[in-house]
Parts: structure tokens; C-alpha cells; sequence
């Protein structure tokens, strides 16, 4: 499971300016024309046409239990609801909530950044990725995409994450990124009948800069 917990919230902020200076020449950037693409992915907003998917994701009991909790059943109109109010929502601060879609357009997750303190440089994220889409290395193109984001355009210094204490696939993969742990949080979660310790990973715009 490579979900992270606290995906709900998700709100952004407009992007200012007209984009002078930019060039998306591959031969220039010696990249991906767009810093929303990856090698098998790329992150693009979420649109009306989505709430199949985030359906489908709420029907995924691991799904849910991993990115938040296993909440009440919701009904497909309330699914279509939420997301058309997610892609129609406002931006505000620096918090976004993106979909993971492969280049062939299949919706395979989502990622959203949260607790954004701008005027000290740190936010946090969470993340998602659909049990049919697991082990393809999605959650980790996602995830290095968005902090390069926040560290290299929005000039973020640090990313603090919670994983839960049973979540040992999420800990693997946020440790392989080079996260560190910082703390450890105990009973701060109650899931499988039991409470559980959170985990408190943190990674500085220096250690990711040293590890792309």
C-alpha cells in the first residue's frame, strides 16, 4: 500500500504572473517540456469527469484506510459532488490537490500538498495511488515531482509528512526518497481495531536537491 495519510483537504492558490521566461524546450530544459511530467506519469488537475475514479478509490477499504479512514459509504451523486467542487474550487495558499494519470490518460491517483506555511518555507502532502495501479512506480514520480515544485519554484525548504505506524509499504517508500525519521507520535491512530503510532517523516530542499 503506498497511500499517505490526510488527502482530503485540497485548495490552491492562482498562479501569478504570465509565464515570461519560461521555456519548455526540451533542448533548453534537457527535460520533460512540462515539470507535471514524468517517465510513466504525468499530474494534472482534477476535473468533473474524475468521479468514476475517486469512486472506484472509495470503494478500496486499504484505499481509504491508508490516505485517511474508512469513512460512512458515500453515494455516487455525493462522489460526483465533491469533485466537481474540487475542480471548480478556488485557489488558496499553496495547496493543491493534483491526479496521478498515466500518459494514457487513466486516472491511477491522487496527491495533495496541505499545511503550507509559506512565510517559513514548509508544507506537507498526501497521497493515493489505486490498488490496480500499485507497484509501477507512480507514487514516487508523483512525489518527486511536486517537491521539486515547492523547492525549486515556490522556494520551500522543508516537506513533513505522517505515515501511519502500520503503514510499513508508505515508510519504505518515503525512506527509499530519502526522507528521515524525525519523531514518532504514539496512539495517535485508531485502525484494524487497534490504536497505532504516526510517524513524523521530514526531507529539506538540500537532502532532495542532493538525491534527484
Amino acid at each position: 500500500m503506498t497511500a499517505t495519510g490526510m488527502t482530503r483537504p485540497d485548495a490552491t492558490r492562482p498562479m501569478d504572473g504570465d509565464g515570461a521566461g519560461v521555456s519548455l524546450d526540451r533542448s533548453v530544459t534537457g527535460g520533460p517540456a512540462s515539470v507535471w511530467e514524468g517517465e510513466t506519469i504525468r499530474l494534472r488537475p482534477v476535473v468533473a469527469d474524475d468521479w468514476p475514479a475517486f469512486a472506484a478509490w472509495d470503494q478500496e477499504d486499504e484505499t481509504s484506510r491508508a490516505s485517511y479512514q474508512i469513512d460512512f459509504p458515500r453515494s455516487a451523486e455525493a462522489t460526483r459532488t465533491w469533485v466537481e467542487e474540487a475542480a471548480t474550487r478556488e485557489y488558496r495558499g499553496d495547496r493543491f490537490r493534483w491526479v496521478i494519470a498515466r500518459h494514457d490518460g487513466t486516472a491511477a491517483g491522487t496527491i495533495n500538498t496541505h499545511t503550507c506555511d509559506a512565510r517559513n518555507g514548509t508544507f506537507s502532502f498526501g497521497l493515493a495511488i489505486g490498488q490496480d495501479h500499485r507497484g509501477h512506480g507512480y507514487a514516487s514520480q508523483a512525489i518527486r515531482l511536486v517537491l521539486r515544485f515547492y523547492f525549486e519554484e515556490l522556494r520551500y525548504q522543508k516537506v513533513t509528512v505522517h505515515v501511519y505506524g502500520w503503514n510499513t509499504a508508505s515508510q519504505r517508500l518515503h525512506e527509499r526518497l530519502g526522507f528521515q525519521v524525525e519523531g514518532r507520535l504514539r496512539r495517535m491512530t485508531f485502525s484494524h481495531g487497534d490504536h497505532h503510532d504516526t510517524l513524523v517523516y521530514g526531507l529539506t530542499a538540500e537532502e532532495f536537491a542532493a538525491g534527484a
